[in-house]
């Protein structure tokens, strides 16, 4: 890869930082909160991060595309530079202070696809960031050190992750016909980025058809360069421009645990 993307992570990282000091200025105090027509949840806080970036886009006078959660254009223009963000991801842990949540943001080359991602937690001070093909980086206080990549394990000793506020059964008996005893199944209140690299869990499925661009392309980015790979559960890799449209849901986990895990899924005829 021949560009040098360090001006764009630059002005990308200073977003994440102004975004986060909202986020802080708000978490104590009170603000409104909004239901979009998909019964999602936006709050003031979410909107406000959304005016900065729009902002800071015009100020530098950038000729790249924004695709956000909260901004009006909804086409991607695969022929455009583009912004991928997410202004305030886990927008529901934010306002009921029970969660993890961040700023998330990534950047699509016309030519390359995507090539940054960037994954920001204020309350920890926590900054990933990923440049194709260059490595993870962490940034946490102003200091900043390369991650090293992670290491497979045997199935045998995975650790699989539950999101924490779903009540239902359908992860539970998934995992259990997988050979997943209880033991290695891990309540996640908040991001699979921050919880696999700490170590609290090492693969994730997500039982959704669907997941917009911007909750998966900032952490996807950085996981692949750390050996890792966020797919579709059935096959991959994600087509984000023509969706899989009998997708049972996506798998997060290392690339040399893909096979087996898949393997199982299909066995087990638990794809579907």
């Amino acid at each position: 890869m021949s560009q040098n993307y360090t001006e764009i992570l630059d002005f990308l990282k200073d977003i994440a930082y102004k975004a986060g000091d909202i986020m802080k200025y708000y978490y104590d105090k009170k603000y409104n909160i909004y239901e979009k027509s998909d019964k999602t949840n936006v709050t003031d806080v979410d909107l406000e991060i959304s005016k900065l970036i729009q902002n800071a886009i015009k100020l530098k006078n950038l000729d790249i595309d924004l695709f956000s959660e909260e901004c009006y254009n909804k086409n991607f223009n695969q022929n455009r530079n583009t912004f991928v963000i997410d202004e305030l991801d886990g927008t529901n842990n934010f306002i009921n202070k029970n969660g993890d949540f961040a700023h998330c943001s990534s950047y699509y080359d016309k030519d390359e696809g995507f090539v940054i991602g960037l994954v920001y937690f204020p309350l920890k001070d926590k900054l990933f960031t990923a440049v194709k093909n260059q490595g993870a980086l962490l940034t946490i206080n102003q200091k900043t050190e390369k991650l090293v990549k992670l290491n497979p394990k045997s199935f045998e000793i995975i650790k699989f992750s539950h999101p924490l506020n779903y009540k239902g059964n359908k992860y539970n008996l998934l995992l259990y016909k997988m050979g997943i005893d209880k033991e290695s199944i891990v309540k996640s209140n908040g991001s699979d980025l921050l919880d696999i690299i700490s170590g609290k869990y090492d693969a994730s499925l997500l039982l959704h058809k669907q997941i917009p661009i911007w909750d998966i392309v900032p952490s996807k980015v950085i996981f692949e360069e750390l050996d890792y790979v966020y797919t579709y559960i059935n096959n991959g890799p994600i087509d984000f421009f023509h969706h899989q449209v009998d997708n049972a849901g996506y798998l997060i986990c290392h690339n040399d645990n893909l096979p087996v895990i898949r393997n199982i899924l299909k066995d087990k005829e638990l794809q579907k």
